[in-house]
């Protein structure tokens, strides 16, 4: 590193504290690490919202200019491997022959040797890009450089995260400048031929959508026609029915795509579609104002034309109306020459007049999601026995209302803290406002009660576990069992994963029937039944699981277990697999306890800290002075036993020169007093794999021992 590491820190954290414009810091970012790193070229690169590709920000000269022109796929090159492992990766030579290069020609990678990439990480350590650097020559980058860039990959993504929360901000204040305007225009607006255009405009801006459209509902509501677009010819349906109108937040190809009903005292008035946005929120606030608007100009519009009909009336009846009769007629699309009759009816009858709408709701129906949320079955009707259907997908709820033949009807979600709980649908009723206040209530009540059923079931849960990992836990285990729908006489295996994880264990439940699973603290442990086929088929669907689902999880299986006196060992079993996933290092992160092999014994061996043994004592002190001084002497005699004792292969393992090698392993003689040329390499390495093992217990806080199984 040219000058001294703690002043590039200081101007890097001087950089990103002095302004809040992402392109302004990234740009001195990149200009910074490369003066400090000595390297040929320096990217920065961002996840981009869908998190599916690493989009180039910043870039040093002569590359500056390919800033937003530059995208890694998922799983593309260096940047992801280094991203998807939240780990810095290097690469010191011949980068074209490392598997994990992906060749970008605008970049010229093939003038290059060595690569460094660092992932920058966010709050909960969620990811946000990658800085990357190159080097023309081979390079091998010293701890202390590591650790710059690191300190530096901190520094900068926290500026990141500032910058975007700025911004975010920033866009709210103009969002909320623009509404005003908005409610101010649209206020102003005499005719629906003013209010339109500017609606579809304003729209357009608000949203930052590519199009804008304002359909109104015709008299009887059963279908949209297109009135005004934004731009100006923008390709849109010139009529819609009401169950084309979708999901309100949904996608057309890869366009996404926002669907809004125009509602304003119960009546559905029309919709306002946008294309290239998924600000649902805010389209659903300039919806509310437009519609707001035109009820309030179709009330004035009605009452002209109710005046003009009365004066018609009195008119055609011999009264003495001012005006001409056949503009009247023609202003109201009467032909006087067609045969009329003359109807009169007492008493005055809204519902006679609109065809008996907006009458309270015939029938109501309450459906409920399933786990997964991908369909609602129906759970109560009133009247009871009210006719609908046994189940529903979400795609078969349509707009919140529409209508089914000749019956209105409104379908409202049960939305409560993010998550689709289920659906209120009533048959006969228009009142969608109403509707949606009472589905918002049942919803938060629904969640309270399933909060509660859930954690009565995570306590019983716990009990059982404790009872059978031979805790203390009072009652009966047969008991338990029974309440939680487990038959212990048949085969089971113990599943150990860190950290806990949502998806894998909804996507376990699936693969294995009768699961049961509990939390501890920050990892999962659970029972899973083995079916006919046996056991190697539960491995093979939690490895395929694992894969799919969460590859970064950490997972320990057992051997079977048959009766409730199996358990114990079980627990023990999973423990002991799941800390095998740190020592063997394997990939993917799934071991049964027989995969331990020898291990077994060690990790036992590990457990009994009343054992004594020279090498074991000694590759201790190596570990304390590594952990004390941060190096890597440890790792170094690992891949040095690992090797053989071949200087240039481990050399080459490690991306580090023969002779610093040497050095390190002069180094480890003189703290441990074992002479490496004259020990027994066997006793030796398993004072290292033991010492390993002790590390992943202590490492491993949630699942230290496996009386905490």
């Amino acid at each position: 590193m040219q000058g001294g590491g703690e002043r590039f820190l200081a101007e890097i954290i001087s950089t990103v504290g002095s302004s809040l414009d992402l392109e302004e810091v990234l740009d001195a970012v990149v200009r910074l690490l490369s003066d400090a790193s000595a390297v040929h070229a320096c990217f920065v690169y961002l996840l981009d919202a869908d998190g599916d590709s690493l989009d180039l920000y910043a870039a040093s000269e002569p590359y500056r200019d390919l800033a937003g022109r530059i995208s890694l796929k998922r799983g593309q090159g260096l940047a992801w491997w280094a991203l998807e492992r939240r780990e810095s990766a290097f690469i010191r030579d011949n980068a074209l022959d490392d598997p994990r290069f992906h060749h970008v020609p605008e970049l010229e990678e093939e003038r290059f040797q060595s690569f460094v990439s660092v992932p920058l990480l966010g709050r909960a350590e969620k990811p946000i890009g990658v800085i990357s650097l190159h080097t023309e020559a081979p390079r091998e980058f010293t701890e202390a450089e590591a650790a710059f860039l690191a300190s530096s990959a901190a520094l900068v993504a926290g500026a990141i995260e500032n910058a975007r929360l700025y911004e975010q901000m920033g866009e709210r204040v103009l969002e909320l400048e623009h509404l005003t305007e908005l409610g101010e225009e649209v206020a102003a607006a005499e005719t629906l031929d003013e209010l339109g255009p500017l609606a579809v405009r304003r729209a357009l801006e608000l949203l930052g959508a590519s199009a804008a459209h304002l359909y109104l509902a015709e008299e009887d509501g059963e279908r949209l026609f297109l009135r005004w677009s934004a731009p100006q010819g923008a390709d849109a349906p010139q009529e819609l029915g009401l169950s084309e109108l979708g999901g309100e937040l949904g996608r057309r190809g890869r366009r996404a795509r926002v669907s809004v009903s125009l509602v304003a005292g119960g009546e559905l008035l029309g919709a306002l579609v946008a294309h290239g946005t998924t600000k649902l929120d805010l389209a659903r606030t300039v919806a509310n104002q437009v519609a707001v608007a035109v009820k309030k100009i179709e009330l004035i519009e009605r009452l002209a034309e109710k005046n003009l009909i009365k004066d018609f009336f009195q008119q055609l009846a011999g009264g003495a109306a001012l005006g001409d009769v056949d503009v009247r007629a023609e202003r109201l699309a009467v032909d006087l020459d067609e045969p009329h009759v003359v109807l009169a009816a007492v008493p005055a009858s809204d519902a006679l007049e609109r065809a008996l709408a907006r009458l309270g709701a015939s029938a109501a129906h309450l459906y409920l999601a399933e786990e997964d949320g991908e369909r609602l079955f129906l759970r109560w009707s009133a009247p009871q026995g009210a006719d609908a259907p046994q189940e529903l997908g979400l795609s078969e709820l349509g707009g919140e209302l529409g209508r089914r033949g000749r019956r209105a009807r409104v379908s409202v979600s049960l939305v409560a803290g993010g998550e689709l709980l289920g659906a209120l649908v009533a048959h006969g009723t228009t009142k969608l406002d109403l509707a949606r206040t009472v589905a918002n209530q049942v919803a938060v009540a629904v969640k309270k009660i399933e909060l509660i059923e859930r954690l009565a079931e995570k306590n019983l849960i716990k009990d059982f576990f404790q009872q059978l990992a031979g805790g203390a836990a009072l009652g009966d285990v047969d008991v338990r069992a029974e309440r939680l729908a487990v038959d212990l006489d048949e085969p089971h295996v113990v599943l150990a994963a860190v950290p806990a994880s949502d998806a894998l264990e909804r996507a376990l439940a699936r693969i294995a029937a009768r699961s049961v699973f509990d939390r501890q603290d920050n990892s999962s442990r659970a029972l899973l039944r083995i079916p006919a086929a046996g056991l190697a088929s539960v491995v093979e669907a939690v490895r395929r699981v694992h894969a799919e689902v969460a590859p970064e999880i950490a997972i320990g299986i057992s051997n079977p277990c048959t009766g409730a006196d199996s358990f114990a060992a079980g627990f023990e079993e999973a423990a002991h697999a799941l800390l095998g996933t740190g020592v063997l290092r394997t990939h993917p992160r799934v071991l049964t306890y027989d995969d331990l092999g020898v291990y077994k014994y060690l990790l036992r061996m590990s457990l009994d800290t009343g054992e004594r043994d020279k090498h074991r004592e000694a590759i201790a002190k190596l570990a304390d002075y590594d952990e004390a001084h941060r190096t890597s002497l440890l790792p170094t005699l690992e891949e040095f036993l690992a090797r053989r004792g071949t200087i240039s292969a481990t050399a080459g393992a490690l991306y580090i020169h023969p002779n610093t090698l040497r050095q390190r392993l002069r180094r480890i003689m003189e703290l441990t007093g074992l002479d490496l040329r004259r020990e027994d390499w066997l006793m030796v390495e398993i004072g290292v794999k033991l010492a390993a093992l002790e590390r992943a217990l202590d490492s491993e806080k949630n699942i230290s021992a496996p009386a905490r199984m």
